[in-house]
């Protein structure tokens, strides 16, 4: 090895001294927001810096090897989820490195408030969750493994049905963090046409208003973040919405019907006046909204569906879980 060059193996761990071995990217800095030149090998082999999160996750323990000519370094760690954290005068040779994912940390009950709902029990209208509809859509657990809950709309053209949380416990602050998560599918009766449209997030409206007729999109005037599929389109959308201030990521990925989708997001109150919102399908992220956080108001979990055509449509969803920071 050149006498000049220095080897650094770095190990990313989590809060529980556990190697993460995925969904990392590293920035190497030599000065604030300057990333170093690097070298795969002691031949000087360029390296790409930053170090992607595909190379991240083909290396086993989660070690990163590499070497420059700096006697210390500043790393800079992102994750997929929005997450960074910067490490500074990071020396030579071995090195653990912990990183605090913030979406995992309000996780943390001691920390978060959280509302989970697996759908393992009998469900009752204005209990925990309250159903609207417009005519005689209904809400049925499903008798199986796992728990379901089905959202049925009537077979009327623009029905539609919003099973929403009775109480409104979240709400978008200017030094709070919330991350949502569902899994759900459903099987449209027109799968050429796409006949279903749906609205899963937060939202503080809770009547089948929440879909525009005729078009399904979200209603013009509305508080909320979610996931919304339109009548007769096949892709997933994604929308931030302050009051009128709205802002939409149309046609995110194709939709594939009788299918299960993960769908989540990550409210980053970020520098307390406008927050980062980072949606996830799948677990892939895409691109980050800005969302301002004067006026808004409180939300609730929100599960939506409305047909496009004379049928019944049926929204299934296996879990909501959110999580957000609470005061200590």
């Amino acid at each position: 090895m050149g006498k000049d060059l220095n080897r650094y193996q770095i190990q990313v761990n989590d809060v529980n001294d556990n190697p993460i071995t995925s969904g990392l990217r590293l920035a190497v800095q030599s000065a604030p927001h300057t990333n170093a030149t690097i070298y795969a090998d002691a031949d000087k082999t360029a390296l790409t810096n930053p170090i992607t999160q595909t190379v991240f996750d083909a290396l086993g323990e989660g070690v990163v090897d590499f070497y420059s000519y700096a006697p210390s370094l500043d790393i800079a760690v992102f994750d997929n989820r929005g997450s960074s954290q910067l490490f500074e005068t990071v020396t030579p040779d071995k090195c653990r490195l912990v990183f605090v994912n913030k979406a995992s940390r309000i996780a943390d009950k001691r920390i978060s408030v959280e509302f989970f709902d697996d759908f393992l029990g009998g469900y009752v209208s204005g209990d925990r969750w309250t159903l609207a509809t417009d005519d005689s859509g209904s809400c049925v657990i499903e008798d199986a493994a796992d728990g379901i809950v089905n959202i049925l709309t009537d077979g009327s053209d623009n029905d539609g049905s919003v099973l929403s949380s009775t109480d409104e416990t979240y709400i978008v602050q200017t030094d709070k963090n919330i991350y949502f998560e569902a899994r759900v599918k459903w099987t449209e009766i027109d799968a050429t046409n796409y006949d279903a449209s749906t609205f899963i997030g937060l939202a503080d409206e809770s009547t089948v208003g929440i879909l525009v007729d005729a078009t399904a999109i979200p209603i013009a005037t509305l508080d909320g973040i979610g996931f919304y599929k339109t009548e007769a389109i096949k892709y997933w959308n994604f929308i931030t919405s302050n009051a009128t201030d709205q802002e939409k990521t149309e046609e995110m990925l194709a939709f594939v019907t009788n299918t299960w989708y993960t769908v989540a997001f990550y409210i980053d109150c970020n520098d307390g006046v406008t927050a980062t919102v980072t949606p996830y399908i799948n677990g892939k992220a895409y691109t980050a909204h800005d969302l301002t956080i004067s006026g808004m108001l409180e939300m609730s979990p929100t599960l939506a569906v409305k047909t496009f055509g004379n049928q019944v449509e049926t929204l299934k969803c296996d879990y909501v879980r959110v999580v957000a920071d609470r005061d200590n």
